[in-house]
């Protein structure tokens, strides 16, 4: 399967139960998905509902998935709004094997970091220090210090599941950067920008309204900011503001009041 988020999608799903089904899998089969965010969520999402539910191991290829999208139990296909559908469902193992990121081309690699990036916001500050000690070897990939940093990730992430994995409560504060950041994939019709940078930019806004509202100061918003900026991590061509505000209303952690 194409690993593209326009394909992500009930269409391509589709194909995947039919694949199944033609294979004549049971509920003693287990999936394997080998691939990014894109695949690890519709693979998973596949296994949680086919026959009620079946085993499923998830190989994350980009630093996007092995610090975010593969862990956790989240799948699911977008459908007008991103992720709109899907399920809770805990793969039986993940196996993080940074060495399939030296395969991947720079723009992919340079997507990744945001997620660590919001890690480090958000969770545990050491990891951006790591990130502004050499951004130049980690983006390379064969630094030992992206070895430490993906296992930091993995852990806060992992721990934040564990007390919320219904995703109710103080699991939310892993959305940092994504309420924007959805809004942004989906008025680029998921093809003008990928995950990471939509969330690089999404992180740029949502810090300054914290430093605005008084949650951040304005030394911390800054530091953010200038290491999205030193890892490339914004591109030239950026969205229309009004378009994104217009994809807000879909997001799905939105909340009616009154």
């Amino acid at each position: 399967m194409d690993d593209a988020e326009h394909r992500k999608n009930l269409e391509h799903e589709k194909k995947i139960f039919d694949k199944l089904i033609a294979l004549k899998l049971d509920r003693q089969s287990v999936l394997v998905a080998v691939g990014g965010g894109v695949v690890t969520d519709m693979v998973g999402f596949a296994a949680a509902v086919f026959q009620r539910g079946i085993r499923w191991i998830a190989v994350p290829t980009t630093l996007t998935g092995q610090v975010d999208a593969a862990l956790g139990g989240k799948t699911g296909v977008d459908h007008q709004g991103k992720n709109m559908l899907g399920a809770f469902w805990q793969p039986a193992l993940v196996m993080l094997a940074p060495a399939f990121l030296t395969t991947l081309p720079l723009r992919e690699r340079r997507a990744g970091f945001a997620e660590v990036v919001k890690t480090g916001v958000a969770l545990r500050p050491s990891i951006l220090a790591d990130l502004e000690k050499d951004p130049d070897s980690i983006l390379v990939g064969r630094s030992d210090t992206l070895l430490r940093v993906i296992k930091a990730c993995a852990r806060e992430k992992l721990a934040i599941v564990a007390r919320d994995p219904g995703d109710r409560g103080v699991r939310a504060v892993l959305n940092l950067g994504h309420t924007v950041g959805h809004a942004i994939e989906a008025a680029g019709g998921y093809r003008r920008w990928n995950h990471g940078e939509a969330v690089a930019m999404g992180l740029l806004v949502e810090c300054s309204q914290a430093a605005d509202y008084g949650k951040m100061t304005v030394d911390e918003k800054d530091r953010v900011a200038r290491l999205i900026w030193r890892l490339g991590l914004v591109p030239k061509e950026r969205p229309e503001p009004e378009r994104v505000r217009g994809f807000l209303r879909l997001d799905k952690k939105g909340k009616a009041i009154g």
